[in-house]
């Protein structure tokens, strides 16, 4: 009879384990929207522009100092990126912490 019994424990935990595989296997999967697709989609040209221009802004200002001059006009146009940039990151940080409360 211990033979059978250990078997049968063997068993058991084999059904849990692959069960919990099953579980986390269907956790580990991410399922956009199309919504949130198109989202991601149109968000991020304005996202990398804004960090081209800082990156443009930062060498350019540091190679030629005649930039430094008229940087105010520069200055600008980063800050009107900045709106739309922040903006899209705080939506996208909204959309992941509402989908973290769901799966508690």
């Amino acid at each position: 009879m211990k033979p059978e019994n250990g078997t049968n424990l063997l068993k058991e935990q084999n059904e849990k384990l692959q069960q919990e595989v099953i579980e986390l296997k269907t956790k580990s999967t991410t399922n956009l929207s199309g919504a949130e697709f198109t989202f991601l989609l149109l968000s991020f040209p304005v996202i990398l522009s804004f960090c081209v221009l800082g990156v443009c802004l930062i060498v350019m200002s540091i190679t030629n100092s005649a930039i430094l001059q008229n940087i105010d006009k520069l200055l600008l146009v980063f800050s009107i990126f900045s709106v739309p940039a922040t903006g899209i990151l705080s939506k996208m940080a909204e959309q992941i912490s509402s989908k973290k409360d769901k799966d508690k």
